[in-house]
């Protein structure tokens, strides 16, 4: 009799206060149901998202823990809404990075970080993706420094790698010799060499400039839009930088026309084997990692002047001569 007393009594007051405490006689008044405890907590069902994704015409406010996939509190309001925690937002941040991995791959253009942290930004031409910005790295891959060589004598001894600003003047491009391209960082014949890109890019070798230049040709990028012949200087060249030309192609001809690839040859100029400084504003020349025999190395420059019978104002050049490995020019990277 007692037993059915209190059972009733319980009923009576749920319909009368419609609160239940547990561990407490005095639930709090905004409380329909009050827990309370020190040492353990509440634990709410729990289930696969299967299992989650199945309940029947689940309620708004509904909760339920999820154990698998994103694994977390889950509440319903018109769908399922995680309560978000550490873990789901790691896998979020990853899923969504992947997504954008991915779309970088697809349009291939994006921003390369070096190891000294400068930002390049790098566009793809073909199957080929270029840095349309001329280098900045101060030291090789691993670290190892490249030293700044401003004197013009010792520039004219150097058979190591070394850099300088145009003019030694900081408002200015830098300027690398071909032993800095080729990782030649000691006279130790034994000491391997090291590499001046950034990981996962490298020097474009000289067939791959050639590769780039067929491409444009093929493309339409000639000054006179045929598509044969070799005279992309406008269509690679930066809109500004240039000296006044009036020859016709030759970038600094109307250079408001130039730079319709994006490739942004900005005509820094060279330091030349006995250290001095030359053709600023009339030459953007890139150095190739690729050499003749033993001593030139090649380069591919874009120039504002003809220079017969090679050397024309409209065209990427080849140095067909080979250059002088002591010569400071420019240098751009191309994806391994």
């Amino acid at each position: 009799m007692i037993r059915i007393v209190t059972l009733i009594s319980f009923l009576t007051l749920n319909t009368v206060y419609a609160q239940v405490g547990i561990n407490t006689e005095t639930p709090d008044p905004s409380a329909a149901l009050e827990i309370n405890s020190t040492e353990k907590g509440l634990l709410i069902p729990r289930m696969t998202m299967v299992q989650k994704d199945s309940i029947p015409s689940p309620a708004n406010g509904l909760m339920v823990y999820q154990t698998d996939t994103l694994v977390g509190l889950y509440y319903y309001q018109d769908g399922w809404i995680p309560l978000v925690g550490k873990d789901y937002l790691d896998k979020k941040i990853t899923m969504l990075q992947d997504q954008i991995d991915k779309i970088k791959a697809f349009i291939r253009s994006g921003t390369l970080i070096d190891q000294n942290g400068n930002k390049y930004a790098y566009l793809t031409f073909g199957e080929q993706i270029w840095t349309v910005e001329n280098a900045k790295m101060e030291t090789y891959r691993d670290g190892t420094p490249i030293p700044q060589v401003t004197n013009a004598a010792e520039w004219a001894n150097l058979t190591t790698g070394a850099w300088c600003y145009y003019n030694n003047d900081p408002t200015k491009g830098k300027l690398y010799n071909w032993y800095a391209v080729a990782g030649i960082h000691d006279n130790n014949a034994n000491t391997p060499n090291k590499e001046l890109a950034p990981e996962g890019w490298h020097i474009p070798s000289d067939t791959e400039w050639t590769e780039l230049e067929n491409y444009l040709i093929v493309n339409g990028y000639n000054y006179d839009s045929t598509k044969t012949g070799n005279k992309i200087a406008k269509a690679m060249a930066s809109k500004s930088g240039w000296n006044v030309s009036t020859i016709y192609g030759a970038p600094g001809y109307n250079q408001v026309e130039n730079n319709s690839s994006k490739f942004n040859a900005f005509p820094h100029g060279t330091r030349t084997d006995a250290g001095s400084f030359s053709y600023e504003g009339d030459i953007a020349d890139f150095w190739s990692s690729a050499v003749d025999d033993t001593s030139p190395a090649h380069n591919r420059n874009i120039r504002n002047f003809n220079t017969l019978p090679h050397y024309k104002a409209f065209s990427l050049n080849r140095d067909y001569d080979g250059g002088n490995k002591k010569y400071g020019i420019s240098v751009r990277l191309i994806k391994d």
